[in-house]
């Protein structure tokens, strides 16, 4: 028999929002998220666990400033970790040191930044007496890599495109952009660069250039064809990245990249466009440690159509605890992910690995129900958005939550908060098939109804409040959840005046 009730419907949802007070949202944004992320379904998932790539730590617990797989050749590959003053190679499961005599300054500021240059890994860290590394061959050690007759003896930014090895050297301001010959990546003339204005903070391609950035400004390498002029350059924008690690270029060729105010994206040739705008204000974007912002990074998760930006969030935060993630199919944001500090990343064996802070160790992300047999706290809060009008006082009877069946019973919170609502909540099993509904339940033209890949739960609600969230929460073991929608059932019964205010 089916249920007929007025009633409003969260979800399928499309993004999350922080910058606008829950009771203006529409029914399908979240007004928060956390350890969530939102499928192309719209559908509210708690996110993969994660494990310790290596289960031992190295000695001393040094950040691990770089991680990365490189390949050599078709048939040759190796992981690689750079932590402390050492270079380490994955070897059947142990990290053997690969550094020889080369000297690499210990500094959790300087981050590695590496390339595959045709075969060879190419790494840099800025700093000064330093210079770059190269590494040829699995089971081999490290070596300096040759800058020719550039006169260069500290490089940052190493980038391989066009077939030539680019660098950024750590003199003159940080200016210069070197290129190598296209037959010998450690072949550099000593007039073959070009300079910028300003420093360069960070280098990547767009589309058939190379973008060359500067906090105030992006300059594009456009080729030329001619041997002996090989590029022109012209300013493309007024705007670049603050942060070299947070320049991503996505499948579609668009370049992401963080600004003080917020991340930006930018297709070659319109003026770059702010995409965070859900995370301004005073409940996100104000709460980050500005000064630290220029060590934030990002790297793409190709399996999940996303990007995921690391912040410090916490005005007093030095490392990067929050990712903020991006799904550039959908264009939405759609998770935020806390409860792990991590200092660089790369995306390799179809997951996303990344380097600890001051732990020793790399992690695996994307993999699993659990933080390397941990639990984590999951959650989610629903907007606030008035079901009629906000004058209308409405009472509130109850919430039907449709959830994927899970195979096991598991104890989900749900949180019924409002203005002028005392916080309830109920706890139940998704999963249990005591508490299966065998009626459908309609508003309009949306049905809920149990199935055997849906499982479905009634919430009992309180409270007169012109507006409801929800909010779901677990805290357990190996307990993820995926919520497609809700739907909150009221009678209208009065009229009365209401503050605007977000309810959290």
């Amino acid at each position: 028999m089916a249920i007929q009730a007025d009633g409003i419907q969260y979800g399928p949802w499309q993004t999350v929002n922080y910058s606008v007070p829950a009771i203006d949202l529409a029914p399908n944004v979240l007004s928060r998220i956390e350890n969530m992320y939102l499928d192309n379904a719209g559908s509210l998932n708690t996110r993969p666990g994660m494990a310790k790539y290596i289960s031992g730590a190295l000695s001393g617990t040094p950040s691990v400033v770089a991680v990365g797989k490189q390949r050599f050749s078709a048939s040759s590959s190796a992981v690689f970790i750079i932590a402390g003053d050492k270079f380490f190679e994955d070897v059947s499961g142990t990290w053997t040191d690969r550094t020889a005599s080369i000297s690499i300054t210990d500094h959790v500021d300087k981050y590695w930044m590496t390339t595959n240059a045709g075969g060879t890994l190419i790494g840099t860290n800025g700093i000064g007496n330093n210079a770059p590394i190269k590494w040829a061959a699995a089971a081999g050690n490290i070596a300096a890599a040759g800058m020719g007759s550039s006169g260069v003896t500290s490089a940052d930014m190493p980038m391989f495109w066009d077939n030539r090895l680019w660098y950024v050297s750590t003199n003159q301001g940080e200016r210069l952009a070197h290129y190598s010959s296209t037959t010998n990546i450690e072949s550099f003339g000593a007039n073959d660069y070009y300079i910028t204005d300003e420093k360069i903070t960070g280098a990547a391609p767009v589309k058939s250039f190379l973008g060359l950035h500067n906090e105030n400004g992006i300059y594009g390498l456009f080729p030329t064809g001619n041997a002996d002029i090989p590029y022109s350059m012209q300013r493309r924008a007024d705007r670049g990245t603050i942060a070299r690690r947070t320049l991503v270029t996505d499948e579609f060729g668009n370049q992401l990249f963080l600004r003080r105010d917020g991340i930006y994206e930018w297709g070659g040739s319109e003026p770059p466009q702010k995409i965070s705008g859900n995370f301004d204000g005073s409940e996100f974007w104000d709460n980050l440690n500005k000064d630290r912002l220029i060590y934030s990074f990002a790297h793409l998760v190709t399996s999940a159509d996303q990007i995921w930006f690391w912040l410090p969030y916490g005005v007093n935060q030095n490392y990067m605890n929050y990712a903020i993630v991006w799904n550039y199919k959908l264009r939405q944001w759609v998770g935020v992910y806390t409860g792990n500090t991590r200092i660089s990343a790369a995306y390799f064996d179809d997951l996303p690995h990344l380097g600890g802070y001051d732990d020793g160790l790399m992690y695996k992300h994307n993999t699993g129900t659990n933080d390397n047999s941990s639990a984590f706290t999951s959650k989610a809060t629903t907007a606030a958005t008035p079901p009629v009008n906000i004058a209308t006082r409405v009472r509130w009877l109850y919430a039907r939550h449709e959830f994927n069946a899970a195979d096991v019973a598991y104890d989900t919170s749900v949180y019924q908060t409002g203005p002028g609502i005392i916080t309830k909540v109920d706890r139940f099993n998704v999963g249990d098939p005591t508490h299966a509904l065998e009626s459908e339940f309609t508003i309009g033209v949306s049905t809920i109804r149990s199935s055997t890949t849906a499982f479905v739960n009634d919430t009992d609600l309180h409270g007169y409040s012109p507006v409801s969230q929800i909010r779901y929460e677990n805290s357990n073991l190996d307990q993820p959840i995926t919520v497609r929608r809700s739907m909150l059932m009221y009678k209208p019964i009065g009229n009365e005046t209401v503050r605007k205010l977000g309810v959290h």
